[in-house]
């Protein structure tokens, strides 16, 4: 099981039909590109119901996608309780943990956000995984760097008093200080 790897794809966004927008599709493209000469690869799909005029997940809309454009068969996890990339970091190492023990991550997102992913996979999984970030080519808006950087700083911020890989701590502060999981903003 030491060399498996996991490969996690985070969400960016659907509509009311659970339809995947471009910047989410491309994200399962690029998993599909790197899946290309692989079987039986450990894919997990990440996102909340986080509309309130559609009952399915984003990851269970990601899965969906997936399914319709890749002919390969792969073992498919959801992570169904992520909110933003801090719970998409959280929840699957917490799963990989519990069921898989693997130490090998690939996690997929756009190429703006690559950085910032990097830095809370890494702080999250801490210097027990093998962490990895593709990003995706999107059309890219620069106003997204700034707004990608007050993220990492709000997420600095938030966790400055834990330690790098202390998952408990971690899912503590979470869900003591952070917005999405304390109950300030959902």
């Amino acid at each position: 099981m030491a060399n498996s790897e996991a490969y996690i794809v985070l969400a960016n966004l659907m509509n009311k039909k659970g339809e995947l927008n471009k910047e989410s599709k491309l994200r399962i493209n690029k998993l599909i590109e790197v899946l290309d000469t692989k079987t039986q690869a450990k894919v997990f799909f990440c996102g909340w119901a986080y509309r309130k005029d559609c009952s399915l997940t984003i990851a269970r809309a990601q899965k969906k996608y997936f399914q319709s454009i890749s002919p390969s068969k792969h073992e498919i996890y959801l992570i169904e309780d992520s909110r933003d990339t801090v719970g998409d970091a959280v929840f699957s190492r917490r799963f990989i943990e519990s069921h898989l023990g693997i130490k090998n991550v690939n996690v997929f997102t756009s190429d703006y956000h690559v950085d910032r992913t990097k830095y809370i996979f890494q702080f999250v999984y801490g210097n027990f995984y093998n962490v990895k970030v593709i990003g995706a080519t999107t059309d890219l808006r620069e106003d997204l760097y700034d707004t990608e950087q007050d993220s990492l700083c709000s997420f600095k911020k938030t966790f400055a008093a834990v330690k790098k890989g202390d998952l408990t701590k971690i899912i503590y502060t979470m869900r003591t200080k952070h917005p999405f999981y304390n109950g300030e903003v959902f």
